[in-house]
């Protein structure tokens, strides 16, 4: 029963990795100024004194217009170079080695756990933990077979872009 509350967990957090990841770009449209530092004001020799940034508008946040407001005629798909084609590749490789990783690591603890309780068991406990190993060691090799199958199609679709 506890391996299934653990397996509810890991479920969850990686669903709720998922569903606030995109909350990582909402920032992206307002990136502090480099020529003021954020604060807005900036030394004008020729006066002498402070005055308001022309790049950020005094607000210390530039943007694609520098008010803090997205102008979508600024994005232009030609611009995009072959590198640009290939981050959402390696993004994907990353998750997909990650989930991996510890989706094994999960899957050999819990063997190795169940294992241990088999050998220490009563005759009742063992044919229990034979119950429970088996949709494990199935779930092992649908991980490492579904993850085998998604890198060799990111290998075909990565060669297609070289």
């Amino acid at each position: 029963m506890k391996i299934k509350k653990i397996v509810k967990i890991v479920y969850i957090l990686i669903i709720l990795a998922i569903l606030f990841a995109p909350l990582s770009n909402v920032h992206a449209a307002g990136i502090k100024c480099s020529v003021c530092n954020g604060s807005g004001k900036v030394y004008d020799a020729k006066s002498n004194k402070l005055v308001t940034c022309s790049t950020c508008g005094g607000d210390g946040m530039v943007s694609s217009q520098g008010s803090g407001t997205i102008n979508p005629d600024d994005y232009k798909p030609n611009d995009l170079d072959a590198l640009d084609f290939q981050k959402p590749f390696k993004f994907a490789r990353t998750i997909l080695s990650a989930i991996v990783t510890v989706g094994v690591v999960i899957c050999f603890v819990s063997i190795i756990y169940l294992g241990i309780k088999y050998m220490v068991g009563s005759v009742e406990q063992k044919a229990e933990y034979k119950k429970t190993i088996i949709p494990i060691l199935i779930g092992m090799v649908m991980l490492i077979c579904t993850s085998t199958f998604v890198s060799i199609i990111y290998n075909m679709v990565s060669q297609l872009n070289n």
